[in-house]
């Protein structure tokens, strides 16, 4: 559905490359959005079938080796423990895999355990120029009023080791609102970067420890620094809070959702995450950034429940983000047709710039937004249903939107519609701007390379 009113917005889109949230009286069904290119010439490579016990859906990162370009890393989760006729409920216990693929002989070149945990379902992998691996996810010790492991864990894989080592991050530290109880919750939506130093950031959702329901209502987003070459310290004072609750002036907030954590070009830690609720009244996209030690935040985009978020800096230090809208309030300019929809924006001298990418209806979870050497965006994201091809429904291809600065534009496909594929998604492009997208699919748990075949 699109008004007059958005149709004019989507042609000065075209024009400047800006679009955002026109709302207004729908005057054309779905069935009449101009239907896209279904396929494309994609070489799909399957890398592991992941075999679990039904206890979760898995979770999938990829990320290149810095050293050989025929080489991938991919890090994703298992069940620890299979049920059996002797056991038939075996404790519930997840264990992080590691395995590195070659692209040019088609095979796996290792595969090995890094750590087994009791909760987690997210985690986030990076390698820096070294070649070291680095990955955060919620683990370590027990909280209290809490029967799971609730730190900020990072594991560290050194270039040219076998072996991964595990790190405390951060504990949430709770002990400011309630000294007798001064571990809190924290690890959830971790997100990670390295600098050209070696120091590793990371940003974390955190609860505080009360022993009470209402914590679980309002999360806070936290932000530790890890030193080059100290990652084994740690201390309370690390841990920043980059926006959430104060206890002493009452003024709650529910923040730290989707975080993806990027160093802008001057090297300052940014946050993007998402806000169910601040102070009870707004929800949106919040924009954090850490300017000379202290953190300032703002609204890049608010009135919608955000549903997915992924950030990255262009080569040229463009910085920008790729977003999943999920439902809207009657706010200013946003109707029902602006939610489930896949967003971007980007930031210059002038302020941030939001544009539509993909508004057939649900499409954009799963989102992974990176940049080719010219400084072009991609994204990979899901799509779950689509009004835009023979007004089909319930779809769950793997999509990717690239923008065609010739024709100044967002080119979208389909680059798998083979049963329920296109969650968990890594993208990047290789020296020679191939792009690559790992993604999983529900229908065989299985994890796919994708890259672009050669004409």
């Amino acid at each position: 559905m699109v008004s007059n009113r958005k149709a004019l917005c989507l042609l000065f889109a075209a024009v400047i490359f800006l679009c955002f949230g026109c709302g207004g009286t729908p005057n054309r069904p779905r069935g009449d959005v101009e239907p896209e290119v279904v396929k494309s010439p994609w070489q799909k490579t399957e890398i592991s079938k992941v075999t679990n016990g039904g206890l979760l859906s898995t979770n999938v990162a990829a990320v290149p080796d810095q050293l050989a370009e025929n080489l991938v890393h991919f890090v994703f989760l298992v069940d620890a423990h299979e049920a059996t006729e002797q056991e038939p409920n075996p404790p519930i216990e997840y264990t992080l895999k590691h395995l590195v693929w070659n692209t040019a002989s088609a095979e796996i070149i290792s595969q090995s355990d890094i750590v087994t945990l009791d909760n987690t379902l997210e985690f986030a992998l990076t390698a820096d120029s070294n070649n070291n691996l680095y990955l955060a996810y919620r683990g370590g010790n027990v909280a209290h009023c809490n029967t799971h492991q609730s730190d900020t864990m990072l594991s560290v894989k050194y270039a040219g080791s076998n072996n991964w080592t595990e790190y405390t991050g951060a504990i949430g530290y709770s002990g400011s609102r309630n000294p007798a109880y001064t571990d809190g919750d924290a690890g959830d939506f971790p997100s990670l970067a390295v600098d050209d130093n070696g120091n590793v950031h990371i940003a974390f959702q955190f609860f505080w420890e009360g022993c009470d329901s209402n914590n679980t209502l309002h999360p806070d987003v936290l932000y530790v620094q890890k030193g080059q070459g100290m990652f084994d310290s740690f201390a309370i004072g690390d841990e920043e809070q980059v926006e959430g609750n104060n206890y002493t002036s009452n003024y709650q907030n529910a923040v730290g959702y989707f975080n993806s954590l990027v160093l802008d070009s001057e090297g300052n830690p940014v946050v993007f995450h998402g806000a169910r609720e601040i102070n009870y009244t707004e929800y949106g996209l919040r924009f954090s950034r850490r300017l000379e030690g202290v953190w300032r935040s703002e609204w890049l985009d608010s009135g919608c429940f955000i549903g997915d978020i992924s950030a990255a800096v262009s080569p040229q230090g463009t910085l920008a983000v790729a977003y999943y809208v999920d439902d809207c309030t009657v706010h200013l300019s946003y109707t029902e047709d602006d939610e489930k929809s896949l967003r971007y924006a980007y930031l210059d001298e002038e302020g941030w710039h939001k544009t539509i990418v993909d508004e057939a209806t649900k499409v954009g979870t799963h989102t992974r937004l990176a940049f080719d050497s010219s400084g072009n965006p991609a994204i990979a994201y899901y799509e779950t249903e689509s009004y835009g091809i023979g007004k089909q429904r319930d779809l769950y291809n793997l999509k990717l939107a690239r923008w065609d600065a010739e024709n100044n534009r967002w080119f979208k496909q389909r680059v798998d519609e083979t049963g329920d594929i296109g969650v968990y998604n890594s993208l990047w492009f290789d020296g020679e701007d191939k792009i690559f997208l790992s993604s999983f699919s529900n229908t065989d748990n299985t994890i796919y390379l994708f890259s672009e075949a050669a004409e």
